[in-house]
C-alpha cells in the first residue's frame, strides 16, 4: 500500500476592519510671516530678540523717522492754511448774502415808493384835467391851472426817476446773486483743497504710526534682521541686507501637510483624528485633527494633499520636527490573511 504525505492545514482569515496608516511629515508653524518696515529712517530701539514670546500687538521696535516727522508739521501746517482760507470765504459768503438781504430790501422799498409814485402821478393828471375844463369854463384863473399841470409833471419827473431807481436797484441784486453764486464756486474749490489738505495729512499721520513695529499676532520671534541704529528703508527688498526686520511664527497651534497615497484617499475625511509622533519624545504622543485636504489629487504623486492641526499648548513641538502621522482608516472590502509560510515563491510567481 502507497504511503500517503501528511500537510499542515490552515484557515484564511478575513482582516481586520481598521489599519492603521503611517506617513512621513514635517511640523510647521500654523502661521509664519515676515515683518518688514512701512516707514523710513533708523532703528531707534529693538525691543525683543529671537526665541522670544510676544502678544498680537506687542511693540516690536521703534524707528526713528525725523522726515516723517518733519512732513507731518508741514501737513498739519498746510490743512490748518486750508481750513483758514475755507473759513474766510465762508465768512465772505455770509457777508454777500447779508448785502443781497440789504440789496433787496431795498429794491422793494423802491418798489412801493414807485407804486406810491404812480398812484399820485395818477391823482395829479386826474386833478390837471379837471382843473383843464375848469379854466376853460372861466371858473378858476390859468395860472391856478397851471400850477396843476407843474404838479403832474413833477409827479410824472418822480415816477421816472424811481423807475430808474428800480432798474439800477434790480440790477445791483442780479449782481450780488452772481458775486454769491461765484463764492460758492470758490468755496467748493476751497472745500475740495480742504479734503486734499487732510488726505495727506492722514497719509503722513499714519506712516507716523508705522515707526512702531507691532506684532501682527501672537508667537515667537523665530529671526531678527537689525540691531539698533541700522538704516531702514520702508519696504525694500535690498537694503544692504536689511530688508527685512523680524520673523515671527505662531506656534500654539500647528500644521502638519502630508501626501495621501490614492488607495487611502476615500478613508481620509475633514474632522478626522490623526495621531501624530515624534523620534525625540517616544512616549508622548500628540492628538491631530484633519481640518482640510486639497481636494484633487498631485498629477505626479497621485497622492492628497492633507493639512492636520495640533495644539501645542505646551510648547512640545517645534516647527520643523520631523513627526509621523498615524491614521486609523477602515478597510471597505477587508482582505483574507494566511501566513507567510503557505505561500510559494518562485520563478513563475507566488
Amino acid at each position: 500500500m502507497k504511503k500517503v504525505s501528511s500537510v499542515n492545514v490552515v484557515k484564511p482569515k478575513v482582516a481586520a476592519n481598521f489599519t492603521e496608516l503611517v506617513l512621513p511629515s514635517s511640523i510647521q508653524a500654523s502661521q509664519e510671516t515676515t515683518i518688514y518696515a512701512r516707514t523710513s529712517g533708523y532703528l531707534q530701539k529693538k525691543l525683543v530678540d529671537i526665541g522670544e514670546r510676544v502678544n498680537r500687538g506687542q511693540l516690536l521696535a521703534i524707528i526713528d523717522a525725523p522726515e516723517t516727522d518733519q512732513d507731518i508739521q508741514q501737513a498739519r501746517a498746510e490743512f490748518a492754511k486750508s481750513e483758514a482760507n475755507l473759513a474766510q470765504v465762508q465768512a465772505d459768503l455770509a457777508q454777500k448774502q447779508s448785502n443781497l438781504s440789504q440789496t433787496k430790501a431795498n429794491l422793494k422799498a423802491r418798489q412801493a415808493e414807485l407804486a406810491e409814485a404812480r398812484t399820485n402821478l395818477e391823482l395829479a393828471r386826474q386833478t390837471w384835467q379837471r382843473w383843464q375844463l375848469l379854466q376853460k369854463q372861466g371858473a378858476v384863473t390859468t395860472q391856478a391851472a397851471d400850477e396843476r399841470q407843474t404838479a403832474f409833471n413833477a409827479s410824472r419827473a418822480n415816477v421816472d426817476t424811481l423807475i430808474a431807481r428800480v432798474n439800477s436797484d434790480q440790477e445791483s441784486v442780479n449782481t450780488a446773486l452772481a458775486a454769491i453764486n461765484s463764492q460758492k464756486a470758490n468755496i467748493n474749490a476751497f472745500i475740495a483743497s480742504r479734503s486734499v489738505s487732510k488726505s495727506d495729512l492722514q497719509r503722513i499721520t499714519a506712516l507716523q504710526t508705522f515707526k512702531q513695529i507691532v506684532a501682527p499676532f501672537a508667537g515667537v520671534i523665530t529671526a531678527r534682521n537689525v540691531d539698533s541704529g541700522a538704516l531702514i528703508s520702508a519696504g525694500s527688498n535690498n537694503n544692504n541686507g536689511n530688508s527685512w526686520l523680524f520673523k515671527i511664527a505662531q506656534t500654539n497651534n500647528l500644521r502638519i501637510r502630508i501626501n495621501v497615497p490614492q488607495a487611502f484617499v476615500q478613508s481620509i475625511h475633514t474632522g478626522q483624528n490623526a495621531l501624530v509622533r515624534v523620534r525625540e519624545l517616544p512616549k508622548k504622543s500628540f492628538s491631530g485633527k484633519v481640518i482640510r485636504t486639497a481636494d484633487v489629487l498631485d498629477a505626479n504623486s497621485n497622492t492628497l494633499l492633507t493639512e492636520i492641526e495640533v495644539q501645542n499648548s505646551d510648547n512640545m513641538l517645534r516647527p520643523g520636527m520631523y513627526a509621523e502621522v498615524t491614521f486609523k482608516t477602515e478597510r471597505a472590502n477587508p482582505p483574507l490573511l494566511v501566513p507567510a509560510n503557505t505561500l510559494v515563491i518562485n520563478a513563475d510567481g507566488i
